[in-house]
Order: structure tokens, then C-alpha cells, then sequence
């Protein structure tokens, strides 16, 4: 198996898989790489042809790749860049502003009860200011400070709401509606896996805290 024919294979199975690839500027960078494949190809077989129209093919397509990258390009403000990298670092800023987008702000006053034990919830949130009071029947008594979500547990299991929680001051919120996130996990799968990994690393981290507030003092004494 000659060097020719190995270049040539590789650039045709690179054209193949351009075909399974939905986003615009990832699929003309797709393309790219079987014709510079494809150019290496025309240079061992000696077909200067090829070379110059597969040549002409990257450099029309590199100009059309880069008015995509700056047509796509997102600025998000410096709180919702701190979200993004905290909670969802495998999205990239345009996703990431798709689902935050599916969401809403909020404000509640002091006092205000969020959710309540044993209630269904049609919102998650995400307390991006202030702290809440978490307290349920089995003798749960904490108190969170932002930036966590709330009511992430009942929208994993679908079970209703494990513990009443009520804001301690005022605080600022993201909602976003069960019924949207739904349509979100349809419509762009990147932002429905990210989300599904953020509210299990948050239900993780706080259980650890629990696990760590509870646990008996060690040493001598």
C-alpha cells in the first residue's frame, strides 16, 4: 500500500465524515482537512491539478470560516462568563447563552419560599445572589449561599420537593421552566447533556457538605 493511496483514503474518508456534521464553521473546517489530505495526495502522485483546486477550495473556504467564527462570536457579561465556567464549562459561549436564554431572571424578598416540601416544582433555579434556609421533616437545617441551584433533585427524580427552602434576604435567581428545559434537550443536545452534568455535580457537592457538617469531630479528648 503505496503513501498515495493512503493519502487519498484518508481524504475521502475525512469528506465522508465532513457529512455527519451539523454546525456550519465545523463542517467547512472538515472540508479543509480533506483537501489539504487530498493536496498531499496530488503532491506524491505528482497530479498538479489536483493540488491547485483542492488549493483554491481551502482558501475560499478559510475566508468563509472566518466571517462564521466572527459572526458566531459572543461576549457574555463577566457574571454570566463566571456561571458559564463554574457550572458549565464543556459549552461554549453560544450555547451557552441558548440556555441561558431558556431561563429567566428573577428576584424574591426575604422570607419568600422558593419551594416546599413535598410540592412538585415546574422551575429549577439557580441562586446567583443571597443565601436561602433549606429545612425538611427529617431534621435538615442549612443554609446555602449562592451560587446553587434549587430544586435540582426534584427535576432529576421527578419526585416533589424533598425540603422547604425560603430565601434569607434578598436574593436574585435564573429560572428556567421544566416544560422549556424539555424542549431544550430535543433541539440542542450539547446544552441538555452540560445541564444534566452541572445539576449532578451540584447534588454531589451538596451532599458532601452535608455528609462533612454531620459527621462527629475526630481526635483525642
Amino acid at each position: 500500500m503505496d503513501a498515495a493511496f493512503i493519502a487519498l483514503s484518508l481524504g475521502y474518508i475525512v469528506y465522508v465524515s465532513a457529512g455527519f456534521v451539523t454546525d456550519a464553521l465545523r463542517f467547512r473546517l472538515t472540508t479543509m482537512l480533506a483537501s489539504a489530505v487530498l493536496i498531499v495526495w496530488g503532491l506524491v502522485s505528482d497530479n498538479l491539478g489536483v493540488v491547485g483546486w483542492n488549493a483554491a477550495f481551502v482558501i475560499v473556504n478559510a475566508f468563509q470560516a472566518v466571517r462564521l467564527s466572527r459572526r458566531h462570536a459572543v461576549d457574555l457579561d463577566p457574571s454570566d462568563e463566571a456561571v458559564r465556567e463554574m457550572f458549565f464549562p464543556t459549552l461554549g459561549p453560544r450555547d451557552f447563552l441558548t440556555l441561558w436564554t431558556a431561563g429567566r431572571k428573577d428576584v424574591a424578598a426575604s422570607g419568600t419560599r422558593l419551594c416546599a416540601e413535598g410540592e412538585r416544582l415546574d422551575d429549577v433555579l439557580l441562586l446567583l445572589d443571597g443565601t436561602v434556609d433549606v429545612k425538611n421533616s427529617t431534621g435538615l437545617s442549612v443554609t446555602r449561599a449562592a451560587p446553587c441551584f434549587i430544586g435540582e433533585m426534584s427535576y432529576l427524580t421527578g419526585e416533589p420537593a424533598s425540603a422547604d427552602v425560603t430565601a434569607d434576604g434578598d436574593i436574585a435567581v435564573r429560572r428556567w421552566n421544566r416544560e422549556d428545559l424539555q424542549n431544550l434537550q430535543v433541539l440542542n443536545h450539547r446544552c441538555a447533556q452540560s445541564w444534566q452534568q452541572a445539576l449532578g455535580v451540584d447534588v454531589s457537592r451538596k451532599l458532601r457538605s452535608n455528609e462533612n457538617r454531620f459527621r462527629p469531630p475526630t481526635g483525642s479528648g
